[in-house]
């Protein structure tokens, strides 16, 4: 404790004097009051903060719903805008549709009208698309047979130059003939003596110049059989174009593999080189053909007699072991 207050307790017997005490107390009311008043402005500053809040997120929801009505105006407007313009165009739209809906009664009436006319013309087509496929039909027919003869036509002109060919042939042929007979005739005529017998060496040395006649004719001859073989050859091939293509289109119909082999058939026939007639001699003279003939018989008996000798010693050998 202070000085003072162990002198006023010694002398006075109290701290403070009645009157002290009185103010004290009365300042002590007084702060109590003030104290209840802060405390009650406290809570209403409390109160009134709250409210303040309230009313500012009242107000920012506010600035919010009147950003988004002033939005939903903008939109008001332009759908109000866009409901015009469309309002415009549907009266267009009625407008046409009315117009369309008289054309077509219209062109219904004049339709019902001309359904008699126009089913003759249905009839009409319809005739025309059958003859069109008639006519369709025939021109591939048409066009068929063009193939074959476009395919087999230079088969038959080769043919047709080569009976050409042999008919020049035949009439030198004929002619040399002739010829040598006429010569010959002559020969013989004037080989005769007064006693009417032959003289055989006069009539050969005459008949010496009818030698270049019968060569002329022997080669004639051997040509006019090799233009025979070709002539042929290419006939065959012109009638195997020709069926080619006739049974062509019934085996593509059938079976597709028949129709490659028919088609591996005609190109062996058709690719055949016509120079293979040349491979064979060709006897054009009936002296070459019995000289031939007697060839080969004079080859049979050599052969046979070689086997004859060549048997001999086997033949010896069977007697000697017969014994």
């Amino acid at each position: 404790m202070t000085i003072k207050e162990l002198y006023l307790i010694e002398v006075k017997g109290e701290l403070r004097t009645e009157e002290e005490l009185n103010a004290i107390a009365a300042d002590i009311s007084k702060a109590k009051l003030n104290l209840e008043e802060h405390i009650s402005l406290e809570e209403q500053l409390v109160e009134n903060k709250k409210e303040f809040e309230n009313l500012k997120n009242s107000l920012i929801t506010l600035k919010k719903s009147y950003n988004d009505a002033q939005e939903q105006i903008t939109e008001i407007s332009q759908w109000h805008e866009q409901s015009e313009k469309l309002s415009g165009d549907i009266s267009n739209y009625e407008f046409t549709a009315q117009n369309n809906l008289t054309k077509i009664t219209t062109l219904a009436t004049t339709a019902e009208t001309n359904k008699p006319q126009i089913e003759k013309y249905h009839e009409d087509i319809e005739g025309m698309i059958k003859l069109f496929n008639k006519q369709k039909e025939e021109i591939e027919m048409i066009i068929e047979d063009a193939n074959r003869a476009s395919m087999a036509g230079s088969f038959k002109t080769q043919s047709e130059n080569i009976d050409s060919k042999m008919k020049a042939v035949d009439k030198i042929l004929l002619g040399s003939l002739v010829a040598t007979s006429v010569i010959s005739l002559f020969n013989y005529s004037t080989s005769l003596s007064a006693a009417d017998s032959l003289n055989i060496l006069q009539f050969l040395a005459k008949s010496i110049v009818t030698i270049p006649l019968l060569v002329i004719a022997w080669l004639k001859a051997k040509e006019r059989a090799y233009l025979f073989r070709l002539r042929e050859d290419y006939n065959y091939k012109y009638s195997s174009a020709m069926a080619f293509e006739g049974y062509k289109k019934q085996v593509q119909e059938q079976d597709p593999k028949l129709h490659q082999q028919l088609l591996q058939i005609a190109v062996d026939n058709l690719g055949i080189n016509p120079t293979k007639v040349f491979d064979k001699d060709l006897k054009s003279t009936p002296l070459e053909t019995i000289i031939d003939g007697v060839g080969k018989r004079l080859d049979k008996a050599v052969d046979g007699i070689k086997g004859e000798v060549n048997d001999i010693p086997k033949k010896t050998k069977e007697l000697i072991d017969d014994e």
